[in-house]
């Protein structure tokens, strides 16, 4: 009895790490950064209608060029700061009160991979309430 209490201790120990290490991932907030951050810019939706994350940050640059290579962006964090908004990805086109992901006031997202993030389309949940989004860039190193 008690050789197979110390078994399972000890499995339960060498195991306990990994599932914590797991654990803590996604309970992680920051997300580990794969690239580099461009700037962020704030985008204020002004209609129902859906707009590509791309169209969106068209006050800054959405190409990062370094050492003479232009790059697109890897990935995106957006934060819905006012009014809740929707976020579709792929040929969905988010949708108000029907397609999308809600990204409720006060949280984030981060969206990795060159082609969600360039099928991206962003709008608000409900009808004339006019979502307000920080959109972050991220782009290979």
């Amino acid at each position: 009895m008690k050789k197979s209490v110390v078994v399972l201790l000890v499995l339960f120990a060498l195991a306990l790490p990994a599932y914590a290490e797991d654990y803590n991932w996604l309970a992680n907030p920051t997300m580990p950064l794969q690239g580099v951050y461009g700037p962020t810019l704030k985008y204020t939706m002004t209609s129902d209608t859906a707009v590509s994350v791309q169209t969106a940050y068209a006050a800054g640059t959405w190409t990062r060029v370094s050492d003479g290579t232009t790059y697109v962006p890897i990935g995106v964090l957006i934060t819905c700061e006012t009014n809740a908004g929707r976020f579709s990805l792929g040929s969905a086109t988010a949708t108000v009160d029907g397609v999308g992901h809600v990204l409720a006031t006060g949280n984030s997202v981060r969206i990795i991979g060159m082609g969600a993030v360039a099928g991206m389309k962003i709008t608000n949940s409900t009808a004339g309430s006019n979502a307000v989004f920080q959109i972050t860039p991220e782009y290979q190193k």
